[in-house]
């Protein structure tokens, strides 16, 4: 499921909103198959890109997929499903959870570990190239413009004030020293789910 427009691929955390559609639409065998085309991208690539073309390989995007594995999992009696979710959707999110595991903060005047979003990129996006060289170019060459823009994509809020210095200034985008919140909901609830499942 493609969402249209210009777009002619598959993206991540959009698809979760698909599946529950499909859910509530009586459409679990094409939120299934949705389901195990992501188990086996993860499979392949460790993770879920950003989308489903390879220049999208570099960064992923906030990280529904146990979500997914729940929602649908809890919507089905077919037995089926349930039991490749407990299976290969299972190991699929563990091994997604490796993933944003790898990158993430230790507060110097606390304990706790916090997951953040960071992209490591020297260039402009290949889907976006002369805009990202235009905001390069007004940011007087800041040498982490491009992974802050990489980054924000990769947060799914490209590109909202809440990463920006200045509310109007695409340049002074400053992601890759912020903690979401947002991310560590969900990282939570991502570790929730994957208890449960352990555990039927």
């Amino acid at each position: 499921f493609v969402l249209g427009g210009r777009f002619n691929e598959m993206y991540y955390w959009d698809t979760y909103w698909i599946v529950i559609g499909l859910v509530a639409c009586d459409l679990e065998d094409e939120a299934f198959n949705l389901i195990k085309s992501f188990v086996n991208i993860i499979e392949s690539e460790g993770f879920i890109p950003n989308g489903t073309r390879k220049y999208y390989l570099n960064r992923s995007q906030p990280p529904f997929f146990p979500h997914m594995l729940f929602y649908l999992y809890e919507n089905t009696e077919n037995q089926k499903i349930r039991n490749f979710i407990l299976s290969k959707g299972l190991d699929a999110a563990i091994e997604e959870h490796r993933f944003f595991m790898k990158v993430k903060v230790t507060g110097e005047e606390t304990e706790n570990t916090f997951n953040v979003y960071k992209v490591y990129s020297d260039k402009p996006r290949f889907e976006s190239y002369k805009d990202d060289l235009k905001t390069y170019k007004n940011s007087n060459y800041s040498k982490n413009i491009y992974s802050n823009i990489a980054t924000a994509a990769e947060s799914g809020w490209d590109f909202s004030s809440r990463w920006l210095i200045d509310d109007n200034l695409l340049h002074t985008n400053d992601i890759i020293n912020i903690v979401p919140v947002d991310l560590n909901a969900i990282m939570l609830r991502n570790e929730q789910i994957i208890h449960y499942f352990l555990n039927i």
